[in-house]
């Protein structure tokens, strides 16, 4: 059976995401689309699943960067319930936006485990599921504390960076406002004192 291959307009059509959008995904979160002969990009079956889990996870409310971190355990996350799903990903957005904001790597503690009622009549699948979310819940700590130890060092450096750049840019706005002000200050000046020259012209030749 031939093998699927599409091209990104193709692609794009398929799971409904715009081509740019493909392209920002494949830098951002490093995906590694293959490439024909002429360079361009096509799109197998397992491409076009991740892309479609990426979307699916994004129109939940992932973070890119969060999305990032869990992308090796995509099959693993879309496993779980729509509850232990959201409380994954207030958890790595809220980690995340933290380490940020501060570039300080913060204690990581992903918290998926549903309780069940003793007296629920689906307390066997919730049983089976907190199960599930427990082995995921190791695997989900070592992996984001290990992303974020890593890139702990980046965050600070570009976290700095922007903060300059912001002094910078608002040193620069004050400096061009008080100019602004001066020169309004100076051409009121000296419209005082053409005023006052044309005033003393006509009393002279009067």
């Amino acid at each position: 059976m031939e093998q699927l291959c599409l091209s990104i307009s193709d692609a794009s059509k398929k799971v409904a995401v715009e081509p740019r959008v493909l392209r920002y995904w494949e830098d951002e979160l490093n995906l590694t689309i293959p490439r024909n002969a002429m360079g361009h990009r096509y799109y197998r079956e397992e491409e076009l699943k991740k892309i479609s889990g990426i979307k699916r996870l994004k129109e939940q409310g992932f973070l890119l960067k969060a999305i990032k971190l869990i992308l090796p355990n995509l099959d693993k996350v879309e496993q779980l319930s729509l509850e232990a799903r959201s409380k994954l990903c207030v958890e790595l957005n809220e980690k995340l936006q933290e380490q940020e904001h501060t570039g300080i790597v913060v204690h990581t503690k992903v918290n998926l485990a549903e309780k069940a009622s003793q007296k629920s009549p689906q307390r066997t699948e919730n049983v089976e599921n907190i199960q599930k979310m427990e082995q995921f819940q190791a695997l989900m700590k070592k992996i984001i504390a290990e992303a974020m130890e890593q890139n702990a060092d980046k965050i600070s450096q570009k976290v700095s960076a922007e903060v300059k750049s912001g002094m910078i840019k608002e040193l620069d706005y004050q400096f061009r406002m008080q100019e602004e002000q001066q020169e309004a200050h100076f051409r009121k000046i000296d419209a005082v004192l053409r005023s006052r020259q044309k005033k003393a012209k006509k009393r002279f030749w009067k």
